[in-house]
């Protein structure tokens, strides 16, 4: 459930080969797995933000609980969950650098600290200018958490899909905080949050950096 078509597919594959391995060596009698049915998933990739979906969520960030994490993501490339585990010591203003060498990984709800997906996720990254403001007041973790524990994939999930309501109400310059009943001509904003670390990659790339 929640997993893109692609990722369901993948997880087919390794599960009808764990169980026909295990028939292979006389583990088992029958594949469990022999007629799996796949469930549907969604299809696509992700995209480079537009101009106007950018300017929307710079304008949208300030003052929002998700606001740092969608900045980190859209100009330093963190993933979702090193967002999620963004503190303000990983913060070097002096140097114009943030460390990236932790991040949050969810099996279940409750999320777990652990090192980033790859030896190259231990990152030092410098400082785009539209990021400079959040960072130099930032204290803390760029997404407040009750306690001492990792916040949960359920608080996360909301607070992105509450930035981009806040990101939709700012697209159709609507005053109130929730939107109104009547959307006609209502234009949505819909991203992923890895769309924004696709955006930050396209930057790069336009600005000539090595791929």
């Amino acid at each position: 459930k929640g997993l893109s078509a692609d990722a369901i597919s993948k997880t087919k594959g390794v599960i009808t080969a764990l169980f026909q391995s295990a028939v292979d060596n006389r583990f088992i009698a029958f594949s469990p797995a022999t007629g799996l049915i796949k469930p549907s998933g969604p299809t696509g990739t992700h995209r480079a933000l537009t101009d106007e979906e950018i300017n929307i969520i710079v304008a949208t960030a300030p003052g929002h609980r998700f606001g740092v994490a969608a900045m980190l993501m859209l100009f330093a490339g963190l993933r979702r969950g090193e967002a999620a585990d963004f503190h303000s010591r990983d913060v070097n203003l002096k140097a114009g650098t943030i460390t990236v060498n932790r991040a949050v990984s969810y099996v279940v709800n409750q999320g777990a600290i652990k090192k980033p997906k790859s030896d190259a996720g231990a990152r030092t990254i410098p400082i785009m200018p539209p990021l400079l403001p959040f960072l130099e007041g930032l204290e803390g973790f760029a997404i407040s958490r009750k306690g001492d524990a990792p916040i949960s994939v359920t608080a996360l999930k909301n607070a992105f899909n509450s930035f981009l309501i806040a990101c939709e109400l700012k697209l159709n310059n609507h005053p109130s905080r929730q939107r109104p009943t009547d959307r006609t001509n209502w234009r949505t904003f819909k991203i992923r949050s890895h769309d924004l670390r696709h955006t930050y990659a396209t930057f790069l790339y336009d600005a000539g950096v090595d791929i």
